[in-house]
């Protein structure tokens, strides 16, 4: 793949993420906002239960004892109550879906639950539905964190697609002006783990120039080493490193004379 190529399926990738990410995380909003889920939907449905229907004694079971058939009919199973007629249900608790943080009810535990007249199968604990205002509020607090978390984690991820490129460097990358060979004359690392972002002094003729570089897998410049650099080569411009066989090392910054003060728009 050709270094211009490669600089197109960045572009491409940087902007599919963006796109992709900007559509998940404003549908999940909206889904959240206008949509049937509410984070709170379940509490305030097992505090009108509790409030309209018969309360009911039931027994915390494994979800591997309910039969079959049942099981089939039930939903999360993360905890599940055998009712006193014998059929099974789903519990919600403050806690069921936060076992991890919170700890879940035990097998075997003896519940007053309430039971959903249009869903059988669901189950409420009365307890938890009559708890004080700093438990429902642990439990909202926590179901809000874990769902934006886990939307904002995708959204990070899609994020990264194509982010070694800056969206600014593409025009000058896309049809280079200047193919220079230049020599490496100092390496400096940005970091310890970070051991493809690197800080090189490159020699260009007669002129020094400092280039801030996002190495691709495998690239380890060396001092007296050369690179050909692709790009707008000069102070101030946007320039990148093709290698046929490790790929296109690309910039974090723009190039800058050596010793000169960073521009605030780079």
């Amino acid at each position: 793949m050709t270094a211009e190529k490669e600089v197109r399926t960045a572009f491409a990738a940087r902007v599919t993420g963006l796109v992709l990410a900007g559509v998940l995380v404003t549908g999940a909003t909206a889904f959240w906002v206008f949509g049937p889920f509410d984070i709170d939907n379940d509490l305030r449905h097992a505090r009108r239960l509790v409030s309209t229907q018969e309360h009911q004694r039931a027994v915390v079971v494994d979800s591997e004892d309910v039969p079959s058939e049942e099981y089939e009919d039930l939903g999360s199973a993360i905890a599940v109550v055998r009712l006193p007629d014998g059929s099974h249900a789903d519990l919600w608790t403050t806690d069921t879906g936060f076992a991890a943080i919170f700890g879940g009810p035990d097998e075997g535990e003896r519940l007053t639950v309430v039971v959903d007249p249009d869903n059988p199968t669901w189950a409420a604990s009365v307890a938890d539905a009559e708890a004080s205002v700093l438990s429902h509020a642990r439990y909202l607090f926590v179901s809000l964190v874990l769902h934006i978390g886990g939307i904002l984690a995708i959204a990070g991820g899609l994020l990264t697609l194509g982010r070694a490129m800056p969206f600014r460097a593409y025009r000058s990358l896309r049809r280079p002006r200047d193919h220079v060979r230049a020599e490496v004359v100092a390496v400096m690392w940005a970091a310890r783990r970070a051991k493809e972002r690197v800080t090189l002094r490159l020699r260009v003729g007669e002129d020094d120039y400092s280039w801030d570089a996002t190495l691709p897998a495998g690239c380890v410049p060396y001092v007296g080493g050369f690179l050909d650099l692709h790009g707008d080569v000069r102070d101030g411009g946007w320039v990148m490193a093709p290698d046929p066989e490790h790929g296109v090392a690309f910039p974090r910054a723009r190039l800058r004379k050596w010793g000169a003060q960073p521009s605030t728009r780079s």
